[in-house]
């Protein structure tokens, strides 16, 4: 798919991915923070992709052409996103890309290898088309933050299965419900923030 990226390689082939999903709205914002907090606990990379659907820059013949800074509000939205992720995460840890086609397929494209996927919902719940899509298509787990109203700043996670073929068997999830305490395992507790409920026997 034709984009633009810019791409921070660290660390070895092992090193964690979370892929977060911006698209310049606070519900994005919100998602975001929780990715930046995940990947920074995780010591992960933090890639950060916004999809471009070319349906969206389709003009009529008779409409006046766009305003020159129209094309760059995807690249400022980015921009932005990664200025805010390099709050928590070191920079070097963050990358970015802006990347036209179907916004589910880039995303769920982008997580294949990835450790999670990011996306915001609305704060009423709602999860749009492409978050429904990318639970159906991704090959990672992927985490819906869903901020408790309109102005929180501390989302609530909801952790969705990644499709049958890609978890191991026997695998469960589920909503998280109210506050969360996980643990490590020894039971020490994680450090302070949302994370999304795990039921597999994972840490």
């Amino acid at each position: 798919m034709a984009g633009e990226q810019d791409v921070v390689m660290t660390g070895g082939q092992g090193t964690p991915r979370i892929v977060a999903g911006v698209h310049g709205t606070t519900a994005s914002d919100i998602a975001l923070d929780w990715a930046a907090r995940e990947a920074r606990l995780r010591g992960a990379r933090l890639d950060l992709v916004l999809a471009r659907d070319p349906a969206d820059s389709r003009r009529a013949p008779y409409a006046p052409p766009a305003a020159p800074a129209c094309g760059d509000a995807g690249a400022a939205s980015l921009s932005l996103a990664a200025a805010r992720a390099a709050r928590v995460v070191p920079r070097h840890r963050v990358t970015t890309e802006l990347a036209d086609g179907l916004p589910a397929h880039v995303l769920a494209d982008r997580a294949a290898g990835a450790s999670l996927l990011v996306l915001g919902a609305a704060p009423t719940g709602f999860i749009g088309p492409v978050a429904r899509a990318c639970l159906r298509r991704a090959p990672c787990p992927v985490v819906i933050v869903v901020p408790a109203s309109p102005a929180a700043v501390t989302p609530r996670p909801r952790l969705e299965a990644a499709p049958a073929e890609a978890r191991p068997a026997g695998a469960k999830t589920a909503e998280a419900k109210g506050p969360i305490v996980p643990r490590r395992r020894g039971g020490s507790p994680w450090p302070a923030g949302p994370r999304p409920a795990r039921l597999d026997g994972g840490p």
